[in-house]
């Protein structure tokens, strides 16, 4: 059984919003990376952060 088939037994009230974050869960898990863009602006909150304190 899948997570969503899981989900709409436990709850059959919100059947709809478990196949819902299913396909958000699939699609996000496509889109995940660790980029260069992101490991910049990372780079650079922790060294305002540091300056911060």
């Amino acid at each position: 059984m899948s997570n969503a088939a899981d989900a709409q037994v436990a709850a059959p009230e919100q059947a709809a919003d478990s196949v819902i974050w299913e396909q958000v869960i699939s699609r996000t898990n496509e889109d995940l990376g660790l980029t260069v863009t992101f490991q910049i602006f990372l780079a650079i909150a922790c060294l305002l952060a540091a300056i911060g304190r």
